[in-house]
C-alpha cells in the first residue's frame, strides 16, 4: 500500500516483541535466539530499504539493534560468549553497512548526505564493541587487526560503488573517508610516541601514491588529508613530549629527531610525487604548495627543537650558547629560501625567507645580544669566538643573498628591483650594530678606565663606516650611499661632542694635547671629510649646483669640527689637574685659538673670494674680543701666570688677538679698492677693537700689578693708573697727529677729559700732598707735550681738516 507509517509500526512492533514476551523472573537468557530474531528483522528492514527510500526505518533499526545488543553486552556478557558477542556483532556490522547501499546499487539512484549518516555510527560502535572484545579477551595483539579490516571492507565497498554507480558520488566518498579513517586507527595501536606521526605520514605518502596511480581523486585527497592530521600531531603533542624529555643523545643524531625528520620528509616527498605526475587534474596541484611550506616549516621546527632540548639539559654559558647556535640555523635557511626562490622564481620563497631575515634580525639585537652581553666574562677573545661566528654566518647569508640578487638583476631576471638595495642596506646595517655589540660587550668585564675606551673605538668604527659609504658612493656615483655616509658622520660628530667628551673627561689615553686615542678618534674623522670634500673637487661628482652645496658644507663641518675638537682637548688637557690655576689656563689657550681660527678664517676667505668666510671669521673674532674683556678678565684677575704687566700668559692671549686685529686691519686697508659694500669700514672697526683691546688689557694688567702684586696702595697705583691713561691718551694722538687720522685723535682728547676727571674726582681726594703733586705735576707735562704737539704739527693738521677737491 506504500505506507510508511504502517512499515514503521510493523518494524517498531517487531523490535518491541522481544522485550514483551520477556519472564523477568527467569535468570536463563536465549542470546543466540534473541540474536538471531534481531537479524532476522533487520534482513527485512534492508529488504523495505531497498525497495522504499525510508531512512528513518534503518536508522531506527539501528538504534534498536544497538540498545538490545549493548545492554546485554554491559549487563550480561562473560568471556564465554566471546564467540557469540564477536559473531553476532561482527554480522550486524556487514548487515548495517549495507543498509545504505540498496538505493544505489539496485536503483542507480544517487545518495544523499543524510542517507549516509549510518555508515559512520555503524563503524564507530562496532569499532569499540570489537575493541573491547578483544582486550577484554587478552587478545591486545590481534587488536590492531579490527580497524584494519573494517578499512579494506569499507574500501571494498567503495570500489563496488564505483564500478556499479559512478554517479553515487556522495556514497562513495562516505566508505573511502572511512575506510581512510579506519587505516590511522592501527598505528596507535601498534606503535608508541612520535613513531606514530611517522606511520601516519607513510600512510598518507602511500595513500597519495595509490590515489595518483589508480586516478582516486578520494585517496588523493585522503591522503591529503591525513598529512593534516600529521601536521596537527607533530607541532603539538610530539613537540611538546620531545622538548620535556631533554636532549638525548648528540645533536641531530638521535631517534627522536631521526623519528620527526621522516615525519616532515613525508610532506617532502607528498608535495614532489604531485609536482612530478602527469594525470593529476589543475585544481588539485594547488595541493603541493601547502605541502611545500608544511615541509620547509617543519624542517625549520624540528631542527629548532631538537637545538632546544639538546641545550636544555646544560647550565650557565653552554645554555646561553644556543642562542648563538640557532641564529646559525636560522640564517642558514633564510639564504635558503631567498637564494632558491630566486632561482627558481618563487616570490613567495623569497618573502618567507625575508621574513625570517627580519624576525632573525630581532632575535639578534633583541635576544642574542641580551643574553651573551657578557660572553666575554669567561676569557674568550675578541670576534675569534662562536659567538662572533654564527653571527658571521648570518651576516654571510645576507651577502650571499645580495650577491645572488645582484647577479640575476645584471641577467635580466624578472625579480624585485629594490631587492639587491634592501639585502646591501640590511648587511650594512647589522654589521654596523653587531660590530658595535662585540666592542661593548669584550670591554663589559674589564676595569672602569680600559672598559670607557670603548667609546673611543666605537667612533672610530662609526667613522671607518661613513669612509666606506662616502667613498663608495663617490666612485661607484650612488647618491643614496653618499647619504647615508653623511648622516652617519654627523651622528658620530654628536656622539663625540655630546657623549665621548662628557664620559672621557679626565681620561687621557695617551700623551696629553692631541697625541691620544680621543683625538685620534676626531682626526679620523676630519681626514674623511677633507678627502670627501677633495674627490667632489678631483672627480668631478654630481653637477653644479650638487659641487656647490656639498663641497661649502663638508668644508665648513672640517672646520667646525676642528675648532670645537681642539676647544674640547684644551679643556680637557688642563682639566686633568688639580690645581684650580691651572685649570683655569683653558681660557688663555683658547683664546689664542679663536685668534687664530679667525685669522685663518678670514685670510682664506680673502684667497678664495668666499665671503662666508670672512663674515664667520669676523664673527669669531668679535667673539674673542668679549670673551678677553668679559670672561677671561674676570677669571682670571686673581691669577698672575707669569710675571708682572704684560710679562705674563694672560697678556700673551691678548697679544695674540691684538697681533690678529693689527694684521688684518692691515690687510683689509690693502685690498679695501676689492671690497664692495659695507666690507669696506671692516679697517676702521678693527683699528677700534684694537685700540679698546689694548687699553683694557693694559689697565688690567696694570691694576693687577699695582694693587694685587706690587702692592703700591691704594693712592699710588691710583697716581701710576692715571700717568698710563695719560701715556696711552698721548700715542693716540701722536699716531692721529702723524697719521692725519681725525678718529685717534678724537679719541685721545676723549681719554685726556676721562683722565682728567679721574685725577680731580679720585686720585685728589687721597691724602698726601707730596702724591698730589707727582700726580698733577705728571698729567699736566703730559697735557702740555701733547699741546706742544698740536702747536707743532698745526699745518698738518689743518691739512689734513681742508676738502679734498
Amino acid at each position: 500500500h506504500d505506507a510508511y507509517a504502517t512499515a514503521f509500526l510493523s518494524i517498531f512492533g517487531g523490535f518491541a516483541t522481544p522485550l514483551m514476551l520477556a519472564d523477568p523472573s527467569s535468570t536463563a537468557y536465549y542470546e543466540p535466539f534473541l540474536f538471531s530474531y534481531l537479524f532476522i528483522i533487520n534482513i527485512g528492514v534492508l529488504f523495505v530499504t531497498s525497495v522504499k527510500r525510508w531512512r528513518a526505518i534503518s536508522f531506527v533499526a539501528f538504534v534498536l539493534t544497538s540498545i538490545y545488543f549493548l545492554s546485554w553486552y554491559v549487563r550480561e556478557y562473560t568471556s564465554v560468549d566471546f564467540s557469540l558477542a564477536a559473531g553476532f556483532a561482527a554480522a550486524y556490522f556487514v548487515l548495517f553497512s549495507f543498509m545504505s547501499t540498496p538505493q544505489c546499487i539496485i536503483w542507480k539512484r544517487r545518495t544523499k548526505a543524510e542517507d549516509v549518516v549510518l555508515v559512520g555510527f555503524n563503524t564507530l560502535l562496532f569499532l569499540l564493541i570489537g575493541y573491547t572484545l578483544l582486550f577484554d579477551a587478552g587478545y591486545e595483539g590481534v587488536v590492531p587487526c579490527v580497524p584494519l579490516g573494517m578499512a579494506l571492507y569499507h574500501l571494498m565497498l567503495a570500489a563496488i560503488i564505483r564500478r556499479v554507480n559512478k554517479q553515487d558520488i556522495v556514497l562513495y566518498v562516505s566508505f573511502m573517508s572511512t575506510s581512510i579513517a579506519l587505516l590511522t586507527l592501527p598505528v596507535p595501536l601498534l606503535v608508541k610516541g612520535y613513531w606514530i606521526t611517522v606511520a601516519w605520514g607513510g600512510e598518507a605518502l602511500v595513500l597519495m601514491l595509490i590515489g595518483i596511480l589508480m586516478k582516486r581523486k578520494a585517496l588523493r585527497i585522503g591522503g591529503a588529508a591525513l598529512f593534516i592530521l600529521v601536521a596537527l600531531r607533530l607541532f603539538t603533542i610530539d613537540s611538546f613530549i620531545w622538548y620535556q624529555r631533554g636532549g638525548e643523545g648528540l645533536l641531530f643524531l638521535n631517534l627522536k629527531f631521526l623519528a620527526h625528520f621522516l615525519s616532515v620528509l613525508a610532506f617532502g616527498l607528498g608535495a614532489l610525487v604531485f609536482e612530478k605526475a602527469r594525470n593529476i587534474p589543475r585544481t588539485e596541484r594547488g595541493i603541493q604548495i601547502p605541502l611545500w611550506i608544511a615541509f620547509l616549516f617543519g624542517l625549520f621546527w624540528i631542527t629548532n627543537h631538537d637545538l632546544f632540548s639538546y641545550f636544555a639539559s646544560y647550565s650557565g654559558l653552554a645554555a646561553r650558547m644556543m642562542a648563538s647556535y640557532s641564529t646559525v640555523l636560522w640564517s642558514l635557511f633564510f639564504t635558503f629560501l631567498i637564494v632558491y626562490g630566486l632561482f627558481a622564481k618563487l616570490k613567495g620563497l623569497r618573502i618567507a625567507g625575508f621574513c625570517l631575515l627580519m624576525i632573525t634580525i630581532v632575535k639578534v639585537l633583541f635576544i642574542d645580544a641580551i643574553v651573551l652581553y657578557d660572553y666575554y666574562e669567561f676569557g674568550y677573545p675578541f670576534l675569534l669566538n662562536a659567538k662572533f661566528l654564527s653571527l658571521a654566518v648570518f651576516l654571510s647569508g645576507i651577502a650571499i643573498c645580495g650577491i645572488v640578487y645582484l647577479r640575476l638583476r645584471k641577467q635580466g631576471a624578472e625579480i624585485e628591483e629594490s631587492g639587491p638595495a634592501i639585502t646591501w642596506i640590511t648587511f650594512g646595517a647589522m654589521l654596523f650594530l653587531i660590530l658595535n655589540i662585540e666592542i661593548f660587550s669584550f670591554f663589559s668585564p674589564l676595569r672602569r678606565d680600559i672598559r670607557l675606551l670603548r667609546f673611543v673605538i666605537t667612533t672610530i668604527l662609526w667613522t671607518g663606516f661613513s669612509s666606506w659609504f662616502i667613498l663608495k658612493g663617490l666612485f661607484i656615483r650612488m647618491l643614496r650611499l653618499r647619504i647615508a655616509g653623511y648622516v652617519l658622520v654627523g651622528m658620530t660628530a654628536f656622539k663625540f661632542f655630546f657623549v665621548d667628551t662628557f664620559i672621557l673627561y679626565n681620561q687621557p689615553y695617551g700623551l696629553p694635547f692631541v697625541l691620544n686615542l680621543k683625538f685620534l678618534s676626531l682626526t679620523l674623522l676630519l681626514a674623511l671629510i677633507a678627502v670627501t670634500a677633495k674627490l667632489y673637487v678631483r672627480m668631478g661628482i654630481g653637477d653644479e649646483r650638487q659641487k656647490a652645496l656639498a663641497v661649502p658644507v663638508l668644508w665648513t663641518s672640517f672646520v667646525s669640527l676642528l675648532f670645537l675638537g681642539l676647544n674640547v682637548e684644551i679643556v680637557s688637557f688642563f682639566a686633568g689637574s688639580n690645581i684650580l690655576a691651572i685649570q683655569l689656563e683653558s681660557f688663555i689657550f683658547t683664546s689664542m685659538l679663536w685668534s687664530l681660527f679667525a685669522l685663518f678664517l678670514i685670510v682664506f676667505g680673502m684667497q678664495r673670494k668666499i665671503l662666508a668666510l670672512r663674515i664667520t671669521g669676523l664673527i669669531l673674532l668679535s667673539l674673542t674680543f668679549l670673551k678677553l674683556i668679559l670672561e677671561n678678565s674676570t677669571v682670571l684677575y686673581m691669577h698672575s701666570y707669569g710675571f708682572p704687566f704684560i710679562l705674563n700668559l694672560k697678556f700673551a692671549s691678548a697679544t695674540v688677538l691684538l697681533f690678529v686685529i693689527a694684521y688684518l686691519a692691515a690687510l683689509y686697508d690693502t685690498v679695501r679698492g676689492q671690497l664692495m659694500g659695507k666690507e669696506r669700514g671692516i679697517a676702521p672697526y678693527l683699528w677700534t677693537v684694537f685700540l679698546v683691546l689694548l687699553f683694557i688689557e693694559l689697565h688690567s694688567q696694570a691694576a693687577y700689578s699695582f694693587y694685587r702684586h706690587w702692592h703700591l696702595g691704594a693712592q699710588r697705583a691710583a697716581f701710576a693708573i692715571s700717568l698710563l691713561w695719560a701715556v696711552y691718551g698721548f700715542g693716540l694722538l701722536s699716531v692721529g697727529i702723524f697719521r692725519k687720522m681725525i678718529p685717534l685723535r678724537m679719541a685721545a682728547l676723549s681719554l685726556f677729559g676721562v683722565t682728567m676727571c679721574k685725577v680731580f674726582f679720585v686720585d685728589l681726594r687721597f691724602t698726601g700732598k707730596l702724591y698730589k703733586m707727582f700726580v698733577l705735576l705728571g698729567v699736566g707735562t703730559i697735557f702740555l707735550m701733547a699741546a706742544y704737539f698740536y702747536r707743532r704739527f698745526r699745518p698738518r693738521i689743518h691739512e689734513d681738516e681742508e676738502p679734498k677737491i
